[in-house]
C-alpha cells in the first residue's frame, strides 16, 4: 500500500493492489501518474540470485497523482 501523510495527519491511502509487496522507489513520469516499483526487499536481500528469481515477477505499478511535479521525482 502507498499512503500520503497530508497536512492535517490523516493518513490517505493513494494505492494498493494485492501483488504490491513492498513498494519502493517512487517516481512521477510526464503523464501525471506515479511509478511505483515492487521490490520485495524483505524476501530478496542477501540472499543468492536462484531465490530471487523465484521470488519473481516483480510488478512496476502506477496511479494518477493527487498533484504535479517534475518528471523523475
Amino acid at each position: 500500500m502507498v499512503w500520503a501523510l497530508p497536512k492535517d495527519k490523516a493518513l490517505v491511502a493513494l494505492a494498493g493492489h494485492p501483488k504490491m509487496r513492498w513498494p519502493d522507489g517512487l517516481s512521477f513520469g510526464p503523464d501525471g501518474f506515479v511509478y511505483v516499483a515492487d521490490s520485495d526487499i524483505p524476501d530478496v536481500m542477501l540472499k543468492p540470485a536462484s531465490h530471487v528469481a523465484s521470488a519473481a515477477p516483480f510488478h512496476l505499478f502506477r496511479f494518477k497523482a493527487l498533484g504535479t511535479a517534475a518528471a523523475g521525482q
